[in-house]
């Protein structure tokens, strides 16, 4: 029980506080995605009694202000991209010419 304490507190020390870049790759891992941080935020809560509820609200904030800002920058280009009648003129559409 005596070294329990200790290691709480070391622990808090650096995860207390969770960097914003670690929960953007935890959110963009597949695996895990908003609801998996969520959920890993509620049982830090339960075992070390920190109350995450504002840092999820502001990771939301702000990973949706970065989604925003890669929109503006390239969602553009992903609907000229998709207007445009693609072009195959390799030798796959070729060899499909030949078979029909």
């Amino acid at each position: 029980m005596s070294i329990v304490y200790p290691m709480k507190l070391k622990f808090l020390k650096y995860w207390q506080d969770i960097p914003l870049l670690y929960s953007f790759a935890f959110i963009l891992d597949p695996r895990a995605e908003m609801r998996g941080l969520f959920n890993v935020l509620q049982l830090l809560k339960e075992y070390i009694g920190c109350d995450y509820s504002s840092y999820y609200a502001d990771v939301r904030t702000e990973i949706y202000k970065l989604f925003n800002k890669y929109e503006r920058k390239f969602g553009a280009a992903r609907s000229q991209r998709a207007t445009q009648p693609a072009s195959h003129t390799g030798k796959r559409k070729q060899a499909w010419r030949r078979i029909f």
